[in-house]
């Protein structure tokens, strides 16, 4: 018994003088409800327990000690998904013949994958995920679709993509540094824009207003009646409401006050005439020159209280899940809402903004901050974002657990964001790039445009409804 050798699944097979059994190697496993069972270690009698969490310590940031699935191929295979800006395929010109491997490819994701390869020292190829998905987890069989199933099983070298960094996802792939800030943030159609109507010289002022303005005119005009006694001067009922209209107006009158009660009350309506018009002459300026929009909601708030306007997300991303496990009140009633409404949520990103445009300003498209501000600021310039971010998380390149591509890629992650390549590539493809000028899509804002009809005609119903009148 002692003098047999055979190999088994924990090693060799063979015995000590004491008939224990020596060189073998034992699996570590732990069992956890929502992870399963997971490999955590080894054990042996020489090196004991030894965790496969250990890294060796990086040399520098290169693949010295990288050995990649194909041990005989230098080429890593990257993993993404065509979402624009961040990879798209690339036009081809007349005459040229097809571009084939990455070179078809463009966008930021592709930009950033060839700066890491030439920090970190790898060439690659860009295989795009089968399904479509960024990756979201089966809670009864504990599987992952989309980019983070590829990484998990083996499929990909390498995930460079707008990838959210999560908790959850990170106790199943290994995250760099985040290498873009953003949030979830709100799209909505574009409301059209409002032009002055025949009563536009009326908005600069509310409804309140106007009539403290009436009020004040008809206490001036009786008081100065009452303070000025009529053996004095002509300065009838009529007459003081003649010159309290002719102050109004910057033209004065014919009569005016004698007494000194009748010339302070007469002083001091001339201090809130000079106040009123000025403050009326320049809110008047931006009114009539201005084309305003009026957004149907402004606030995460609005939209849940919002009887007609229906809201959705990708049905299978991180935004969906920050939603449903948010600790804020609207929030997860937003995340209840799109659960209960599986109608509202959205397979692509495009679907998502595709459904916005045709749905009339009844439909909310809530998704990642760079690709609605991407889409915002693209022609025809017909959407645009509302409310700010509703959080703050990251994107983050992701490599399978335990790859020893992770440090490399950390580092050279780092070393691009304090170059400011990062903040280059962004320029290029969200500024440079746009199409609605200085990002103008992001936010509600206002157009200026020159004096038209409808403004010219506002003057010119009064000015003939006086001439009526004189006539």
């Amino acid at each position: 018994m002692k003098q047999t050798v055979s190999q088994g699944l924990s090693g060799s097979l063979s015995f000590n003088e004491q008939g224990f059994r020596k060189d073998f190697n034992l699996g570590v496993y732990s069992m956890a409800l929502d992870l399963g069972l997971q490999k955590i270690g080894t054990w042996s009698p020489a090196t004991k327990f030894v965790s496969v969490h250990a890294r060796p310590a990086a040399q520098g940031h290169g693949l010295d000690d990288y050995e990649p699935r194909d041990v005989n191929s230098s080429m890593l295979t990257i993993t993404s998904i065509l979402t624009a800006p961040f990879l798209m395929r690339k036009a081809p010109k007349s005459g040229e013949p097809p571009l084939m491997g990455k070179n078809k490819y463009e966008g930021y994701s592709m930009d950033l994958a060839t700066e890491l390869a030439q920090e970190v020292g790898f060439d690659f190829d860009i295989q795009l995920v089968k399904d479509g998905n960024f990756g979201s987890r089966d809670p009864i069989n504990n599987t992952w679709n989309g980019i983070m199933g590829e990484l998990i099983s083996g499929e990909a070298d390498l995930a460079v993509a707008p990838l959210t960094i999560t908790a959850e996802r990170e106790r199943y792939v290994d995250f760099s540094k985040h290498f873009m800030d953003l949030g979830v943030t709100i799209m909505i159609k574009k409301p059209a824009s409002q032009r002055p109507g025949v009563f536009s010289f009326m908005e600069p002022l509310s409804v309140h207003v106007w009539i403290c303005i009436i009020i004040a005119y008809i206490t001036v005009s009786v008081g100065l009646f009452l303070v000025s006694p009529n053996y004095h001067n002509d300065f009838s009922i009529v007459n003081s409401f003649w010159f309290s209209m002719g102050a109004l107006m910057f033209q004065g009158s014919d009569n005016c006050p004698r007494s000194v009660s009748g010339r302070i009350i007469g002083g001091a309506w001339w201090f809130f005439v000079l106040i009123s018009i000025s403050s009326y002459t320049a809110n008047l300026a931006a009114f009539l020159t201005v084309e305003r929009m009026v957004t149907p909601i402004d606030s995460a708030d609005d939209l849940v209280n919002h009887p007609t306007i229906k809201y959705g997300a990708l049905k299978s991303g991180s935004t969906l899940q920050f939603f449903t496990h948010s600790e804020v009140p609207v929030y997860r009633q937003m995340g209840k809402y799109m659960k209960s409404h599986p109608e509202v949520l959205v397979e692509t990103n495009e679907e998502g903004i595709e459904r916005v445009l045709q749905s009339k300003g009844r439909y909310a498209f809530l998704a990642e901050s760079p690709l609605v501000d991407y889409r915002n600021n693209r022609l025809p310039c017909d959407t645009m974002s509302v409310g700010g971010n509703l959080n703050n998380k990251g994107f983050g390149i992701a490599t399978p657990r335990n790859s020893r591509l992770r440090d490399p890629v950390n580092v050279a992650v780092l070393k691009l964001k304090e170059e400011g390549t990062l903040y280059t590539l962004y320029q290029k493809w969200w500024v440079e790039k746009g199409q609605c000028g200085a990002m103008q899509g992001n936010k509600a804002r206002c157009r200026c445009h020159s004096v038209t009809w409808p403004v010219c005609s506002t003057f010119s119903l009064w000015v003939w409804c006086c001439l009526f009148f004189l006539a």
